[in-house]
C-alpha cells in the first residue's frame, strides 16, 4: 500500500505542476508553490524529482 501512496503523491505533484504552469507560466511557478498546492513537503518533492524541470 505504501508504494501506491508514493505513486499517488508523485502523480498529484506532476498534475498540480502542469496545471500551475498552464495557468501562470513555467517561469513564474516555483517549487515552493508546487509543494504548497500539492500539500507535500519540499523534501518529499525532491525525493521524487531533482528539480521542477
Amino acid at each position: 500500500m505504501k508504494n501506491l501512496e508514493v505513486s499517488f503523491r508523485a502523480t498529484r505533484a506532476l498534475y498540480t505542476a502542469a496545471d500551475l504552469f498552464k495557468q501562470y507560466g513555467f517561469n513564474k511557478v516555483g517549487v515552493d508553490r508546487i509543494v504548497s498546492e500539492t500539500k507535500i513537503s519540499k523534501a518529499t518533492f525532491y525525493n521524487y524529482f531533482h528539480s521542477k524541470e
